[in-house]
């Protein structure tokens, strides 16, 4: 999944996730540019780690650009065999990967970017998800989500923004 930052990547993939049949299994998130490398390398490879934690469900990992060697090794010796260390007898996880990038993939395999062969694994499919600017139509299904999700939260109940409002949104 690409698409700038905010545009709503994350909650594409939560989307995809809830309308497959792994919706009952757990959705893991794995920030790819912000956890230290020992750790990513862990969380890949490991039987406490995300992935592990993903099994029956999906591994989101956000910004997979920004992926160390060793944690892309880690990566694709699970790709390959479906295992990770820690995992007597051979156990096998089943998990759905999802990757995201502010750039598209194509822009991230290379020598400072993701290795040819990892980004081949994950170049299955890939969705271009647009800026808000780009897509207005959305603002007040976001607006009504949004104002749901606050009252919810709150116990409050505000109604929803005039369309005087939301077209002052939409710009």
């Amino acid at each position: 999944i690409s698409g700038e930052a905010g545009s709503g990547k994350s909650l594409v993939a939560r989307s995809v996730h809830a309308r497959s049949r792994r919706r009952n299994g757990p959705f893991v998130t794995l920030d790819c540019s912000r956890t230290p490398v020992d750790r990513l390398v862990a969380d890949l490879s490991e039987s406490d780690g995300a992935l592990a934690a993903a099994d029956g469900g999906t591994l989101f990992l956000d910004e997979v650009g920004h992926l160390p060697d060793p944690a892309q090794l880690a990566l694709m010796r699970f790709l390959d065999t479906g295992e990770i260390a820690g995992f007597d007898g051979g156990h096998r996880l089943s998990v759905r990967v999802i990757a995201s990038s502010r750039r598209p993939l194509d822009d991230l395999s290379g020598p400072a970017g993701l290795r040819q062969d990892l980004y081949f694994r994950l170049n299955v499919l890939t969705l271009a998800v647009p800026p808000l600017r780009e897509r207005t139509e959305d603002i007040p299904l976001l607006v009504d989500t949004m104002v749901r999700q606050i009252n919810r939260d709150n116990g409050s109940r505000y109604t929803r923004f005039t369309a005087a409002a939301v077209q002052c949104l939409a710009g």
